[in-house]
């Protein structure tokens, strides 16, 4: 299945399920233009495809593009207010749209139930809803227990194919090798283990065995959050969410209120008209939250911050002077 000759239909598949209105790689063609004259150049595009098939094709002659900074604010001065993009060309995200389509065939069969994301019909969140029940679970029932979250160095420049395996699946690794990029944020997972040390020198084994063939452990890392765990009792954050047996207090929450206070030093109220203001609030500073929210009780303290920001911006200007709304 996954090595098969492509088909026409499933690379006119693959193009008419991108997304329009995109901006385009150094070529200058959109998927639009893909779409529209498909009967035109559906021959030229197959004959790509058979060379890449019978190895005649480098992929990596394709994948190529244009960086592009876009500013987060109008008045961006800084590096650190822009936004960078890569542009690749259409041509290039043709093979990687198939290639997905054939993975995706297979992927929920070979790849296990626990790894809840990236794959359609899977929650990211469920992940972080079983580490949190656990937590309380563990101190409710005042068990002891040890609890890794291990990072892990970049996912995908560390992957090895390694063994033996039919010639003929030759191109789909070279598909896949040269198709994926790094996956900055897959870098860590969470382990649970009873308080016993043979357990953990046992781990420790296979973590090293892992990392052979597959993924890097950043051990430093992950001693490191540990041991400020250990010492501090502070709230340790896995997918970006605090995670700790008791309450989380007002403080836990300071990245939601990080996120507000930099999303509104970016805009211009007094430039907005009341309606826009409104839009603005109700669709983007009220949805910041909403990741947090999926699993945890937002203290009432945290709340009203909230109410503050989203009044604040609502009623005064940059000099925090009431607007006349007559």
């Amino acid at each position: 299945m996954l090595t098969r000759k492509f088909e026409e239909e499933e690379v006119r598949r693959a193009i008419f399920q991108m997304e329009t209105n995109k901006a385009p790689g150094l070529d200058g063609f959109p998927p639009e233009f893909y779409q529209v004259f498909w009967n035109i150049i559906k021959n030229y595009l197959m004959t790509l495809f058979e060379d890449f098939h019978e190895g005649m094709l480098n992929i990596n002659s394709l994948n190529f593009g244009t960086i592009i900074l876009l500013p987060k604010s109008v008045d961006a001065k800084q590096i650190r207010q822009y936004r960078p993009i890569c542009l690749l060309n259409v041509s290039f995200k043709i093979f990687t749209k198939v290639a997905t389509n054939r993975i995706s065939q297979v992927a929920q069969k070979i790849i296990r139930p626990s790894q809840t994301a990236f794959l359609p019909g899977r929650y990211i969140m469920e992940g972080a809803v079983i580490l949190h029940e656990t937590l309380h679970e563990l101190h409710k029932k005042k068990e002891n227990g040890v609890i890794f979250k291990i990072d892990f160095w970049k996912a995908y420049d560390k992957v090895k194919y390694v063994g033996s395996y039919p010639r003929k699946s030759e191109g789909l690794i070279h598909l896949v090798d040269g198709c994926l990029s790094i996956l900055q944020y897959v870098n860590g997972t969470v382990i649970f283990m009873h308080h016993n040390l043979e357990e953990a020198r046992n781990m420790k084994l296979l973590l090293c065995a892992f990392e052979q063939i597959s993924i890097k452990v950043n051990f430093s890392a992950s001693a490191k959050q540990r041991r400020l765990n250990t010492l501090n009792c502070s709230a340790v954050k896995y997918l970006g969410i605090p995670m700790h047996y008791r309450k989380l207090r007002n403080a836990d929450w300071g990245s939601v209120e990080d996120k507000f206070e930099k999303q509104l030093n970016s805009w211009k109220g007094k430039l907005l008209y009341v309606g826009g203001q409104l839009v603005l609030i109700n669709s983007v500073l009220s949805s910041l939250p909403m990741f947090m929210m999926s699993i945890l009780e937002v203290p009432r303290g945290v709340l009203e911050k909230m109410d503050y920001y989203r009044s604040r911006f609502f009623w005064q200007n940059d000099q925090h002077k009431k607007k006349n709304t007559n």
